[in-house]
């Protein structure tokens, strides 16, 4: 079979869903042109069944890999040796273009695997010798593939010789000419084999045409059973078999030896006619070598002695020629030297009188020119000090001038000094009696309220039809699955981003959406300067229009929901909303659960501005004990303003803030900690976004319904199956049990938020261990507040796991604090996550 006649259907992995393994992958040979980055895609195989490639949508495919991985691709694999994408998954390239170089897909580059032995077997052309076991390899740009993935090995091939299959054949090493030397592999009978259209697959790629045998997919039909014995191993059966019968040989006349040796060779020890006709030749050859390992001493006991001085004085002869050898060898090598120096000595005299002579030239060039040089910079110099001095007097005139001119307004505002103070005493004095009459007319009016019962039975300041409703009336993803929706909100996201060359890594987002839309408070934390509220303000007005969405800039000195919301007048009866705008948010909400609009409605957004310049457990404690809720039908969240201003919506609003850590602000409370993910901001993932305007960003309709679909919310929900896999809880028990040594204790619902999260995120996130890893460094290391040599033993420990695990985010986090630790006196032995995001 051939590749392109395989299948009827070609396979695209845009119809994949899942993720590769070995019983379903994707046969890959690295591009020569690009073998560092390149993939030439050959078939795919799903448990026994080929297929052939799409090549319009994923002919090539681009492995990338993080900057830490080592080593590279083109120094893990041989040139030509066959891989496979057998975990992980493909992924289309956002960077290729129309007449782009780059592939249409992307994969990982720990996606990519070697196959175990045996598991394709390859079909070289080429020609063996039996008698000495020598492969000559036909296709020599092949041969790297067969030095590299076959000595010393178990893999098996076969050989193409006159349209038949020889083998199977391994490697045992290689001669000195360089040519393979060969074995039988035991991998299959060996023998001749039918070369059939059904046994192999042919490809052509790296301008070499290949053929495979894949044992699951290809049968093999032997013609003919054969052996393959070399001369050496022919010798040392035969040997093997004069030892092992001694009777053949009689002590009392020595000259039937040779007829007794061809009685040997006819004998049935030999295996067959043919191997019979080789051993002959072989004696013939070394007759010699044979008779003198028989042990003649039997034949003739009294020439033993005379035999071992014989033996002892070659032994002493080749000795001593090979001393001489060695001497007449040093002495030719040393003598060669001697002429190798002589002649570099020369070639050296000439050089440096060569060079000596170059440098006087130049240095007399370099002269005239630098003595020119100085005469033009004279000449020049007198110009400018000419020119110089008259622009001195130009500007010591000027300066006189201005001196007059400033005397001159300085007396002019001195007069106006004096005319604005008295205006400013006269304005002063109206002032207060303007004021006086006022707080005489207030008093009044307010005691005339209270008589008349204005302020006591006064009604609300917002009427129910001052309401708008931003019910989506047909959703984009109404047709859709879950999967398809969150492709659409993220690709848009990421299009805006792009549009405006704003770069940010497909997991970052993927973790920025999911932490907003599971927790009713994300924080991002980091300096000033690294886009955390562009980043929210960009994201927010993408998600929802903007009368949802509500910018509150925290000052110092909040201490309750009047600051954040508002207060309720206990004389009036009347609530007065802060400047805030957000009790009309809330009334907002409260009206859609009213009309039962709420599921079709988008979500709102609150931006807390430098959440913590005030305490956030203060003006933030009314949404507290909100946090551990969920809504269901008629079991709305509550918020209880006084008195009867009782406020219900359908946990339909998330709060997103902006925190530093600096002097002047407050420190965030364990009660926080553990109701939020901190999402750090980095320096090196600075998104500088300030620049983007309300044309570029577009409103996506995603609707509260949309979102428990998506992001997997229990709001109306009756399933709450957060159990992972084995995998999962040992990993994450490892990690509890390393904060239990710190004396940190880690709640239960921390630890519920955690598996929520990771549950949603491994459906959407390709990198297998980001959901975990994005969990410790939000959830986990926040609550890292130790002191002590002790601790920091065990914090390294607890590196030692994250590093082992591949938590990257995490472990670099991590680093941060012990490093923040050991520096100065100041945080010596203190390891505090939050001292790392201090710039002091």
């Amino acid at each position: 079979m051939k590749k392109g006649q395989l299948s009827e259907k070609e396979f695209s992995y845009q119809d994949f869903i899942g993720k590769y393994s070995d019983m379903n992958y994707v046969l890959v040979v690295k591009d020569q042109e690009y073998p560092n980055s390149n993939l030439f895609t050959i078939l795919y195989n799903d448990k026994g069944k080929i297929y052939d490639i799409l090549d319009e949508e994923m002919e090539k495919v681009l492995a990338t890999k993080a900057l830490h991985q080592t080593p590279d691709l083109e120094q893990k694999y041989s040139p030509q040796q066959l891989l496979k994408i057998s975990s992980g998954t493909i992924i289309k390239n956002e960077k290729y273009t129309d007449n782009s170089t780059f592939p249409k897909c992307i994969t990982f580059y720990t996606n990519i695997h070697d196959f175990g032995p045996n598991e394709i077997i390859e079909i070289f052309e080429g020609k063996v010798t039996e008698e000495n076991g020598v492969f000559e390899l036909k296709q020599k740009a092949l041969h790297s593939l067969v030095k590299d993935c076959y000595i010393q090995s178990s893999n098996s091939f076969f050989i193409l010789e006159n349209d038949a299959l020889i083998g199977p054949f391994k490697v045992k090493n290689t001669d000195t000419s360089g040519e393979f030397i060969v074995e039988k592999s035991l991998w299959k009978q060996f023998g001749k084999y039918k070369f059939e259209i059904d046994s192999f697959i042919e490809f052509r790629v790296n301008d070499i045409t290949r053929r495979i045998h894949i044992p699951k997919v290809n049968e093999l039909q032997i013609i003919e059973k054969l052996d393959f014995v070399t001369d050496n191993d022919l010798i040392d059966e035969f040997e093997l078999d004069i030892y092992s019968h001694p009777e053949q040989y009689s002590e009392i006349n020595t000259k039937v030896l040779l007829s007794t040796l061809k009685e040997v060779i006819s004998s049935n020890y030999v295996q067959s006619t043919q191997q019979s006709e080789r051993i002959i030749r072989l004696l013939k050859k070394a007759e010699t070598k044979v008779i003198s390992k028989i042990d003649i001493g039997k034949v003739f006991p009294e020439i033993t002695e005379l035999k071992t001085e014989i033996d002892n004085l070659k032994l002493e002869k080749l000795s001593l020629q090979s001393e001489l050898e060695k001497v007449l060898d040093q002495k030719n090598r040393t003598e060669n030297e001697i002429l190798l120096v002589d002649t570099d000595l020369k070639s050296l005299r000439d050089e440096i009188t060569h060079i000596e002579k170059f440098i006087e030239e130049k240095a007399k060039e370099q002269k005239t020119n630098l003595e020119s040089e100085i005469k033009r910079l004279e000449q020049q110099k007198a110009s400018l000090d000419t020119e110089i001095e008259i622009e001195r007097n130009k500007k010591e005139e000027k300066i006189k001038n201005l001196e007059n001119l400033i005397k001159y307004l300085e007396e002019k505002e001195n007069s106006l000094k004096s005319g604005i103070k008295t205006l400013q005493d006269e304005f002063t004095n109206e002032q207060k009696s303007a004021h006086l009459k006022l707080k005489e007319l207030l008093m009044q009016n307010q005691h005339y309220n209270i008589l008349s019962g204005r302020e006591i039975f006064g009604e609300s300041h917002t009427p129910l039809n001052s309401f708008t409703s931003f019910q989506i009336v047909k959703s984009t993803g109404e047709n859709l699955s879950k999967f398809e929706k969150y492709k659409n909100l993220k690709e848009n996201i990421l299009t805006i981003l792009n549009k405006n060359n704003r770069r940010i890594d497909s997991h970052f987002l993927d973790n920025i959406l999911l932490s907003i839309h599971q927790n009713t408070l994300t924080l991002f934390a980091g300096l000033p300067g690294t886009g955390k509220t562009s980043l929210v303000r960009l994201l927010i007005n993408i998600l929802t229009p903007r009368e949802r969405i509500r910018e509150v800039a925290v000052s110092r000195g909040w201490t309750s929901q009047k600051d954040l919301i508002g207060f309720l007048n206990p004389l009036s009866k009347l609530f007065h909303a802060s400047p805030t705008n957000l009790y009309n948010l809330l009334k907002q909400l409260d009206w859609e659960r009213e009309r039962e609009i709420f599921m079709d409605s988008p979500l709102a957004y609150v931006l807390l501005d430098e959440a913590n310049l005030s305490p956030l457990e203060h003006y933030w404690s009314v949404f507290y004990n909100l946090t551990d809720n969920y809504a269901s039908k008629n079991n709305y969240l509550k918020i209880n303003l006084g008195d009867s201003e009782v406020l219900e919506y359908p946990n339909n609003l998330r709060f997103i803030g902006t925190i530093n850590y600096d002097q002047t602000t407050e420190e965030l409370s364990p009660r926080v900690i553990d109701r939020t993910n901190i999402i750090r901001m980095d320096n090196n993932k600075s998104l500088d976004i300030n620049r983007l305007t309300s044309m570029d960003i577009s409103n996506i309709n995603l609707s509260f319904r949309d979102c428990i679909d998506i992001f997997g919310l229990i709001d109306f929900s009756d399933q709450h199956d957060i159990s992972m896999d084995e995998t999962f809880d040992r990993e994450f028990n490892d990690i509890k049990r390393k904060f239990e040594e710190l004396k940190i204790y880690i709640s239960p619902r921390v630890q519920i938020s955690i598996k929520q999260y990771c549950k949603i995120a491994n459906t959407i996130m390709y990198e297998k261990n980001k959901p975990l890893d994005y969990c410790i460094s939000q959830r986990l290391l926040p609550l890292i507040r130790v002191q002590g040599s002790s601790a920091k033993a065990k914090l390294n420990e607890l590196k030692d796991i994250l590093d082992k695990n591949k938590y990257d985010i995490s472990s670099r986090i991590l680093t941060d604090i012990i490093q923040r630790g050991e520096e100065g006196e100041v945080f010596q032995d203190n390891f505090n996550y939050f001292l790392t995001l201090s710039n002091v």
